[in-house]
């Protein structure tokens, strides 16, 4: 397995994976390491990507773009109206109340509306299956980047969209973590152990602007300040040129190019890439042709000029980096040790000089500034996989929003003030408890300071009497996602129960007194250990209300006596009793529902079939278009194949591959289906493909030809006189190979000589086949032969002598043997003796025995 990280961002997206060997950022299909992130809709197909990029500028009003800032964006809101001067498809209002594109789609052309999260779940799964054609295998986990600015019903809605795209999202992680995570750690060995390191990290994209401090240790980072601006960023540079040129136009030529579109879009492009030449040179010229009513326009911009009309926005970035050091306790840029920038705005150095401005120390750009997020993110998602091994890093982010908790009772009135649970640049993930006291049933709302209410949740609980005070104890969750939850609610009751005076003493000897809260004063929170980054909040198993737990404190059970005890000898003693609530997710409205996620779910399905089917389809009209072509020109005057066909036959194909080409470009084509490209191919193929094995015979028969002349050669050799090798053949077996080479000769002449003179229009009559099965005839034949082994030759024996008494041994070698049994014997007893002495003898037995005086080592286990 690998980790996959994807840092999702406005315009371009880039995939990295961690694995062995390092960090890597993957390419697309057409080999670019940034992806775009837009949608576009073409008929009955739908193009994600680089093919939705190919053509936006033709089919802008079916191009669904900057779906990272229109993500679960209320359509009466004021991003909803900033959003809508960027993009140039149609808005609407989906069926929650959230923003939703219009775009035509189908065969019948029907306006279809398509809501963010499904535009950004399709994005999601075109992202991991760059990842899954990388690594030869189905990726289904990864990291996804999230701007700092990102509410949590936006980060609900991203993961919304991930099940829809059917993508399993193991974290998602802000844009600034991941940067400070990709720094820290491969810097280590750089990093202090005690005293934090503080490092700015400024990241201008295209569309926002973030700042945020971090205190870096060998051990791990820990993000103490994030600033950020929604609305600043490389876009709005381009801008500052895009309405000068346009008012330029305006008066120059008479041209109101910002009432149209494609203009506008074309003007836009063009000063982006004049704001790049800006960066490098003094100054630099504008020229598009046929920009609107088929005028050439033209402009000039120097450096200069442009420093001064941006202005207003380095204020902007200055102020948002002044903003993060105010947020971490700092005066000033002194204490921070770098000031590292990324993404593509930092690239201009008026905004590299006004971030210097601001820290009081020249930028660095040791990060790559588009890949560093991607990377981060690998590093995330590979820490989180149980199949790689990656440095132990700690990563402590800070909450950009403060978290509240508000309660509500049943009648609808409000009790007291929000309770803050999470303050501002809180370290998440964290779980935050609070005390407040007991008045029935209730309703609990999560509020953050930048956004509607998060949640609502209603907790279950019956009202106690007067004489019953009680307290409630809720715990809320934020996890590593940044998403707050209610986690669990108790019901803490205090009771008075008589207990014996001996179990009274001993409670009190034992365990020290409790303090209890004072129910008069506000309630409090406490924080408690800060959970692991899991993706969702699991909520408490359903208890009946009023089901009591275990107690919160240590109880003196009462044990039974013989006899009634006195009342002089029992004592009342407080103890706390704990209820286990139910807490039930309430119905506000914070994203899409159950039920539009599912049909969500369901037309992605169909659509990605329906991509699937169309790009199959394109790739069958396409390969009956080339074999066209391609037959075309082998069968014209000058063709390779006109000497295999007869001329009144080829004059047919022709006009046949005549019609197939004017077929393919007429509406009926447009709407044929899949099948009927393969089926009008096969039929060309079923004309053409006998001329075509006509042409491959005439190519390839010399080839066999030669093979079966060198076969026969080769075994001829064979019974070539004087070998040594085959001295041990018999005449009958070299007359077999000979009789079967010079058959196969005579046959290959004749058949050639009969195959050269049949015209080349017609089918052969020797074929490679043909030629082929001859040769494995005579090899079969031949090679036996060949390959026959040399027999053995045995050495002569030698004569048998007579038996007389001179073959007798004589009395001293008679002797000589008998003394050697006898000593063969006598060494089989003295080996058993010694088998036996090793069996009785304790030492010989367990090892212990050492020779040369030495002792064995007890602690050595090799």
């Amino acid at each position: 397995m690998s980790g996959v990280g994807i840092d999702f961002g406005n315009v371009n997206c880039v995939v990295a994976v961690a694995r062995r060997g390092g960090i890597d950022v993957l390419t697309n299909e057409v080999s670019n390491r940034a992806t775009p992130c837009m949608v576009a809709f073409q008929g009955e197909q739908r193009h994600i990507g680089e093919s939705a990029a190919n053509f936006a500028m033709q089919n802008f009003k079916n191009t669904c773009t900057d779906l990272k800032c229109l993500l679960a964006v209320r359509a009466e809101s004021e991003d909803a109206k900033i959003g809508a001067d960027w993009v140039k498809n149609k808005l609407t209002t989906g069926p929650e109340g959230f923003l939703a594109a219009e775009c035509t789609y189908g065969k019948e052309g029907n306006t279809s509306q398509f809501s963010y999260e499904a535009l950004v779940g399709a994005m999601l799964s075109k992202l991991l299956s760059i990842a899954s054609v990388e690594m030869k295998t189905e990726m289904t986990e990864c990291v996804v980047s999230v701007p700092a600015y990102y509410t949590d019903i936006q980060k609900r809605a991203l993961l919304d969209a991930a099940r829809i795209g059917n993508v399993k999202v193991l974290r998602l992680l802000s844009e600034h973590s991941a940067a400070a995570l990709n720094y820290g750690i491969f810097r280590t060995k750089d990093l202090p152990e005690d005293k934090p390191m503080k490092v700015a990290f400024v990241d201008v994209g295209q569309q926002k602007t973030t700042v945020s401090i971090a205190d870096f240790l060998k051990s791990g980072v820990k993000v103490i300040s994030v600033a950020s601006d929604k609305v600043l960023g490389g876009r709005d540079w381009d801008n500052l040129l895009v309405h000068h040129f346009a008012k330029e136009f305006a008066e120059k030529y008479k041209l109101d190019v910002l009432s149209a579109a494609r203009p506008t879009l074309r003007l836009r492009k063009e000063c982006e890439k004049l704001k790049k030449v800006l960066s490098a040179n003094p100054e630099a010229p504008l020229n598009i042709e046929c920009l609107m009513e088929d005028t050439d326009v033209k402009g000039y911009m120097s450096r200069d000029a442009y420093q001064v009309m941006m202005e207003p926005l380095l204020q902007k970035l200055e102020d948002v980096c002044l903003e993060a050091l105010k947020g971490a306790g700092l005066k000033d840029g002194s204490e921070i040790a770098n000031v590292e920038v990324i993404g593509g705005g930092t690239r201009i150095p008026s905004v590299k000089n006004s971030i210097s401005k601001v820290f009081g120390k020249q930028v660095k750009t040791t990060l790559n500034a588009d890949e560093a997020i991607a990377r981060g993110c690998a590093l995330m998602c590979a820490m989180m996989s149980p199949t790689l091994r990656v440095r132990e890093y700690a990563l402590s982010d800070a909450s950009p929003y403060l978290l509240s908790l508000q309660r509500i009772q049943e009648d609808d009135m409000i009790e007291g003030d929000d309770i803050t649970l999470l303050p501002l640049f809180g370290s998440t993930p964290c779980m935050k408890a609070v005390s407040l006291k007991h008045t029935g049933a209730c309703k609990l709302i999560l509020k953050s300071d930048k956004s509607e209410p998060i949640a609502d949740y209603f907790v279950e609980a019956e009202k106690l009497g007067d004489e019953e005070p009680g307290k409630l104890k809720v715990k809320v969750k934020v996890n590593g996602n940044g998403i707050a939850a209610v986690h669990s609610a108790v019901l803490l009751v205090e009771e008075e129960v008589d207990v014996p005076m001996t179990d009274v003493e001993k409670t009190e000897e034992s365990k020290p007194a409790e303090t209890m809260q004072d129910e008069s004063k506000p309630a409090a929170t406490e924080d408690t250990a800060a959970p692991p980054a899991d993706a969702d909040v699991p909520m408490p198993v359903d208890t009946a209300p009023g089901a009591e737990s275990n107690p919160t404190t240590a109880q003196a059970e009462e044990k039974p006596a013989d006899t009634v005890p006195d009342a002089a000898r029992t004592k009342k003693v407080k103890k706390t009793r704990t209820i286990d609530l139910v807490v039930k997710r309430g119905s506000m409205n914070i994203g899409l529902t159950e039920a539009s996620l599912a049909k969500a779910f369901e037309d992605e399905a169909q659509m990605k079939a329906a991509d699937t089917y169309q790009r199959e389809r394109a790739d069958s009209l396409n390969a009956l278009e080339s074999y066209v072509y391609d037959s075309r020109e082998k069968l014209d005057d000058y063709g390779k194949l006109k000497e295999f066909v007869t001329e009144d036959v080829r004059t047919q194909i022709l006009k046949d591959l005549e019609a197939a080409e004017e077929w393919i470009y007429s509406e009926e084509a447009e709407e044929a289906a899949k099948s009927t490209f393969v089926e009008k191919k096969d039929a060309l193929f079923a004309k053409i493909g006998p001329i075509q094995a006509r042409y491959l015979e005439s190519e390839n028969r010399p080839v066999y030809i030669g093979r079966l002349k060198d076969t026969i050669l080769k075994y001829k050799e064979v019974i070539v006189p004087g070998v040594a090798k085959y001295e041990h053949l018999t005449e009958e077996d070299k007359s077999t190979l000979l009789k079967s080479c010079e058959g196969a000769m005579l046959w290959l002449t004749k058949e050639s000589a009969e195959q050269d003179a049949m015209p080349k229009n017609v089918d052969p009559k020797l074929t490679t086949r043909i030629l082929e099965a001859k040769e494995q005839e005579v090899v079969s034949v031949c090679k036996p032969i060949a390959e026959k082994p040399k027999p053995k030759v045995e050495p002569p024996k030698e004569a048998e002598k007579p038996k007389d008494d001179a073959s007798k041994p004589a009395g001293g070698e008679s002797e000589a043997k008998d003394g050697e049994a006898k000593a063969a014997e006598a060494g089989d007893k003295s080996d058993d003796v010694e088998m036996k002495d090793a069996e009785t003898d304790p030492k010989a037995a367990d090892g212990s025995h050492v020779e040369n005086g030495e002792e064995p080592n007890p602690t050595n286990t090799e």
